[in-house]
């Protein structure tokens, strides 16, 4: 099956001495306030989290927000407080519910699976060091 991709970034990495990861510039919008950062594309992740300092950024208040367990490959478990916010990737805006946490595993942000990879198909092409997108049929708003 051929998938045809319409975008293309070349890894990076957030530290000149860091390995280059699947990152992509993202858009968060909560409450008429939005912020645009990078993010990790992490296909193994449940949910997007990122750091409080976006929440910050975005006026984000986490009094009476719901608290999950974040699970993480060879770390203790953390706690984000969820807050549901609009991600645009592109053309593409969804309302996602993102965790914010400080024990975010790349710089900013990373971009998880819930809600996102319903409205965009990402392909990556480890050899290249290329993350592929393209929005799924519908999902450009």
């Amino acid at each position: 099956m051929i998938v045809p991709f319409s975008f293309m970034y070349r890894y990076s990495g957030s530290e000149p001495e860091e390995p280059s990861r699947p990152v992509i510039p993202v858009e968060l919008s909560y409450a008429g306030e939005s912020i645009a950062i990078w993010a990790l594309v992490d296909s193994g992740a449940d949910i997007s989290v990122f750091h409080p300092q976006v929440a910050e950024a975005l006026g984000i208040s986490f009094q009476d927000a719901p608290v999950m367990q974040l699970e993480r490959f060879g770390a203790d478990a953390a706690q984000a407080s969820l807050i549901e916010v609009y991600v645009r990737i592109g053309e593409v805006r969804v309302a996602a519910t993102i965790g914010f946490s400080e024990h975010v595993p790349y710089a900013e942000g990373l971009l998880g699976r819930h809600r996102v990879f319903d409205q965009i198909r990402f392909g990556f092409l480890q050899a290249g060091e290329m993350l592929l997108y393209t929005p799924e049929i519908g999902a450009v708003q």
